[in-house]
């Protein structure tokens, strides 16, 4: 997996996520931030991993096309 990507999609939204709850005082508040980085949080992972499987399955397709280009010039 790569983590750098994680990485760069995630760290944004919990900063500025953590900003917002440093700035509000009530309790709802409270609950309301750690609900929305809770939504945040897997809809983005569920896309980065989506992502990440369709180019790894690209990559293994094209890989793949290769071997059988180069197997055809064997003949």
């Amino acid at each position: 997996m790569e983590w750098r990507i994680l990485a760069k999609t995630l760290l944004p939204q919990w900063l500025s996520l953590w900003l917002i709850q440093r700035l509000t005082l009530g309790v709802q508040d409270k609950i309301m931030f750690y609900i929305v980085v809770g939504l945040i949080s897997t809809t983005t992972l569920t896309l980065v991993i989506h992502y990440m499987s369709y180019k790894a399955r690209h990559t293994e397709a094209h890989q793949h096309s290769k071997l059988e280009h180069c197997s055809c010039f064997a003949d």
